[in-house]
C-alpha cells in the first residue's frame, strides 16, 4: 500500500486566510480537520478556509473554490478548529 506524503496545506492555507482577511474577505476562517487518507487509511491533519458555506483549498498547488456541504462530504472531514487570524 503507498504511503501518504506530507503536502503544504497549513502554509498555504494559512497564507490564504490572511490574505482574504486582510483583503475582500474580513470574516475568512482557517479551519483544521482530520479525515482518514485515501492511499493508507491512516488520520491525515489538514487546513483550509472557509468564508461562509464556501471551501477554499489552495495546497499543493491547487486552488480549489467548492460549497462547504460538498467539500465536507468528498473528504469525510471531522472539523477540529475554526479561528479568524
Amino acid at each position: 500500500m503507498a504511503k501518504a506524503k506530507g503536502g503544504d496545506c497549513y502554509e498555504a492555507n494559512g497564507k490564504l486566510a490572511l490574505e482574504f482577511i486582510r483583503g475582500k474577505y474580513p470574516k475568512a476562517e482557517l479551519v483544521h480537520g482530520v479525515a482518514l487518507n485515501s492511499l493508507d487509511y491512516m488520520p491525515m491533519g489538514h487546513a483550509w478556509v472557509e468564508v461562509g458555506n464556501t471551501c477554499y483549498d489552495y495546497s499543493n498547488g491547487r486552488k480549489l473554490k467548492i460549497p462547504k456541504n460538498k467539500y465536507y462530504f468528498k473528504n469525510s472531514w471531522r472539523t477540529i478548529q475554526g479561528n479568524t487570524c
